[in-house]
């Protein structure tokens, strides 16, 4: 049985400028959502595109945002959040607005690589700036939360955005996601942050990243190799199997997802990672094992659920995990190192799932990752949380 700790002084989570910031991550997340939802249709109707076009503005846009990730995690330490995510935020708003000038192709190409710079560097930010804002002894919490700017978003954007795409046209839709993004600049310019920045030291790879959080980051890019193949195939893989199509399965992994959070922050402060990595990837796995086997729509719909419990418990661990072994003046490129792990996860398994299921098929496919995780939980669970533990008590120890 795990001993609970003493409870921690509850000291407030939802202070003025934390829902400020929360609600400028939403609409940041809303408005990245409105147009990601609508460009393979705007590529492929207006422009012409075939899939190999909306596939190579998908990984640029993503190649963009890992690129950035690490000098933006420097700079944050460096200068200061505050105007570091102003900037950002408003060069998204640009990028955004500029959409409805892209008349070509390449035009738009350009401006998925020119979005997926400031995206990056706002959710590095974002994130950052959050983790500031909450009490450390709630940081669990506070973090388990913050998550769901993104989660909610996923839910509602494309639905609203599809709606307006069909009502008043593609144009609509960027001008709309440019208005949402100058909201959230307005709130962040009223969010008051602690002033944090550490201008000593070398512009060097390792101001950067933050080797420190190496192996939670390895750990992570392992795990989210399962996204990326969900987020690919999920809509074909329903389609062959004759389910229900890739809006119900997502719409309950946000209900999974959802769920867990209300739990998973306070357990996290109060039992700490151990129970939570155990239940978290048990959760994965059986869900990419249903996942495998799925033939009706109850055991493919339960998968889905479960997902997202599997990934609303261990996403905000693995970022509180981070984030306490670092200091304050490193947050930045801690953020950094771990979203650009799991932006790459994202993309590899993509790539590398979907050449397993070229030979092997999608059932397979989904099996075989659910086995995989074996290697990240091990990892976690005999390595890098015992480290972890003895990190903790050497900075309790003084």
């Amino acid at each position: 049985m795990i001993a609970a700790a003493p409870s921690p002084e509850r000291e407030p989570l939802w202070t003025r400028d934390f829902l400020l910031h929360f609600a400028a991550s939403f609409l940041l997340a809303v408005a990245l959502n409105f147009v990601m939802v609508v460009i393979p249709v705007f590529a492929a109707r207006e422009l012409h595109g075939n899939n190999r076009d909306i596939g190579f503005m998908t990984a640029a846009f993503t190649l963009a945002a890992v690129l950035v990730r690490p000098g933006m995690g420097m700079l944050l330490d460096r200068y200061g959040r505050r105007r570091t995510l102003l900037i950002a935020l408003a060069c998204f708003a640009a990028v955004n607005g500029a959409h409805v000038f892209a008349h070509t192709l390449p035009l738009l190409f350009l401006l998925r690589i020119a979005l997926g710079f400031p995206w990056g560097a706002s959710q590095t930010a974002t994130m950052t700036v959050a983790v500031d804002l909450i009490p450390e002894l709630r940081r669990g919490e506070g973090l388990a939360f913050f998550g769901l700017t993104f989660t909610l978003a996923g839910t509602v954007a494309p639905l609203l955005s599809l709606w307006l795409m069909d009502s008043a046209g593609f144009d609509a839709v960027f001008a709309s996601a440019a208005v949402i993004s100058a909201a959230a600049f307005a709130l962040a310019v009223f969010t008051r942050q602690r002033v944090i920045a550490d201008s000593s030291g070398a512009f060097t790879l390792r101001s950067m990243i933050d080797l420190r959080v190496g192996w939670i980051a390895l750990a992570t890019l392992l795990t989210t190799t399962l996204w990326g193949a969900v987020i690919s195939f999920i809509p074909l893989y329903a389609h062959a199997q004759h389910l229900p199509g890739a809006g119900l399965f997502f719409s309950l992994d946000a209900i999974g997802t959802l769920s867990s959070r209300v739990f998973t922050g306070r357990l996290l402060d109060r039992y700490g990672a151990l129970p939570l990595l155990a239940g978290g990837y048990a959760a994965l796995i059986i869900a990419l094992l249903m996942l495998g086997l799925a033939t009706e729509p109850l055991l493919y719909g339960s998968s889905a659920v479960l997902l997202g419990m599997g990934f609303g418990v261990l996403i905000p661990t693995f970022q509180t995990m981070a984030m306490n072994l670092v200091e304050a003046q490193r947050r930045g490129a801690a953020n950094a190192t771990l979203y650009s792990a799991f932006d790459i996860g994202i993309g590899g398994g993509a790539i590398a799932l979907g050449a397993f299921a070229e030979v092997a098929g999608y059932r397979a496919m989904f099996m075989a990752q659910g086995l995989f995780l074996i290697v990240p939980a091990a990892m976690f669970l005999f390595f890098i949380h015992p480290a972890y533990r003895r990190a903790m008590r050497a900075h309790a120890a003084g």
